[in-house]
């Protein structure tokens, strides 16, 4: 994955949300090996520590983990042939053949729509089939792999657990700014990644064009849906499975359509 400026951030921020937005406790004063959850509180009460040097020292552990141990891998599959495919269907061929489109149809996918106003359903993002005018959405799926888990259960089978919670904590967390990067770039080969917000605050209040909907999430809730993603993405590939719960595995990743209409925000079905 290239490194930008945004990696870094959302890597950081990952880091942060994993260990505790504020400041714990200094090296010299607390060790952070064998510090009770209680000192744990009370430093973080102090002011002792910034979260910034927490999460230095974490990476540096980190960074000694993928030296002596297993390398932590971070992957990324879309589906670039299907939506050159859906290029190649312009406008005046569709209205011209609409039998050709109808025909190229591979996988459908089912939104429900809410019970109240404004009776949202992810569906009305998209154009109907009856206009005969093409539209895009993006799959994905990103994992941090099966390494994050064995290395986690290592952890946890040395009763490290300190250790365990951190590792895993932010590797789930490194999964969802994978995800973020992701769409992130598909924004921009989409070409309006530069209607997203001015700061990374403004990132998880969806400043930015569009959305992204992972299975499972009050909008988007039928799990069941992983198996079509599967099949779709080809998740075999980097080695995600889905689980006969409809999991995915990896725990360590995550999957999402992405909508690119402007008014595509999160909503409840309620």
């Amino acid at each position: 994955m290239p490194s930008s400026p945004l990696t870094t951030r959302l890597f950081l921020t990952a880091a942060l949300y994993c260990v505790g937005l504020g400041p714990i406790a200094s090296a010299a004063q607390l060790n952070l090996e064998t510090a009770t959850i209680p000192e744990l509180n009370a430093a973080f009460k102090s002011g002792a520590l910034t979260s910034e040097s927490l999460t230095e020292r974490y990476l540096a552990r980190l960074k000694a983990y993928d030296q002596d141990g297993p390398k932590l891998n971070a992957v990324i599959t879309l589906n670039p042939k299907a939506l050159e495919e859906a290029k190649a269907l312009d406008a005046e061929r569709i209205r011209a053949h609409p039998e050709s489109f109808v025909a190229q149809e591979r996988m459908r996918f089912s939104f429900p729509r809410q019970r109240k106003e404004p009776w949202q359903s992810i569906a009305d993002f998209f154009r109907p089939v009856a206009t005969g005018e093409a539209d895009y959405a993006a799959f994905h799926v990103v994992t941090m792999s099966d390494v994050a888990s064995a290395h986690s259960a290592k952890l946890f089978a040395a009763n490290q657990y300190q250790d365990y919670l951190y590792f895993h904590g932010l590797s789930v967390e490194m999964a969802e700014a994978l995800a973020e990067y992701w769409h992130h770039r598909i924004r921009d080969e989409w070409g309006f990644a530069d209607e997203d917000g001015p700061s990374l605050g403004g990132l998880f209040k969806q400043q930015y064009r569009g959305s992204r909907y992972s299975w499972g999430y009050p909008a988007c809730p039928d799990l069941d849906d992983q198996v079509k993603v599967a099949e779709l993405l080809e998740i075999g590939r980097i080695g995600v499975t889905v689980s006969e719960e409809f999991q995915l595995h990896p725990e360590q990743s995550t999957s999402a359509i992405i909508v690119h209409h402007p008014e595509a925000k999160y909503f409840i079905l309620g």
